[in-house]
């Protein structure tokens, strides 16, 4: 049986990581001397937003933006400048964020934590879920595969993943009526 799972940002928010749209956005909007023309202004449109937590607003910000800039007297060769900017000091600050994780020091703390986290995944479902997803995998064969799909700017969930996979069966067996159920992590698909 394949589970898999869709990781988000509050996997890094629950990692401690400031990994928001306005935790990004207060560090990035404030003008400075080494900005070009056409990043200083991004900015002040930046500045004028309502801060938000949520990265879909990014995207809706871009959007709406886009016939601004034209209006504004910028090309689309600005537009374009302005948001490669955007981008590279995004990259900057998720990798700055990411490196406050000492992951060395809590390599087993992230094993027990993630072992822990795949054998209880289902306690949050309510009662009736839980009884059809363990119905369920009584009519699957003794293997039960853990899939990630990745939609975070960091590599925070890979290097857990590496970590639990560096372990031999750290993540173990777990019994279902009848027979032991072997787990193990398939496959992370990191999307950005």
């Amino acid at each position: 049986m394949n589970i898999t799972f869709f990781i988000g940002n509050g996997f890094n928010l629950n990692l401690g990581l400031h990994t928001t749209y306005a935790d990004f956005l207060n560090s990035y909007k404030e003008i400075t001397p080494q900005d070009s023309k056409v990043t200083a202004y991004l900015k002040t449109l930046l500045a004028a937003e309502e801060p938000s937590a949520r990265w879909s607003d990014a995207e809706v910000f871009w959007g709406k933006i886009t016939a601004q800039f034209l209006q504004d007297g910028y090309s689309a060769d600005d537009f374009y400048d302005a948001y490669e900017d955007f981008c590279a000091n995004l990259a900057a600050y998720q990798q700055k964020e990411e490196k406050r994780i000492p992951y060395d020091a809590l390599n087993k703390k992230i094993v027990e934590g993630f072992s822990s986290a795949l054998l209880h995944f289902a306690d949050g479902f309510r009662e009736m879920e839980r009884a059809q997803l363990l119905q369920f995998a009584e009519s699957f064969d003794s293997r039960l595969c853990y899939r990630f799909i990745d939609f975070n700017y960091t590599s925070a969930l890979e290097k857990c993943l590496n970590a639990v996979n560096a372990v031999p069966d750290s993540i173990g067996s777990t019994m279902v009526p009848g027979k032991p159920l072997q787990k193990r992590i398939l496959s992370h698909l990191h999307i950005h």
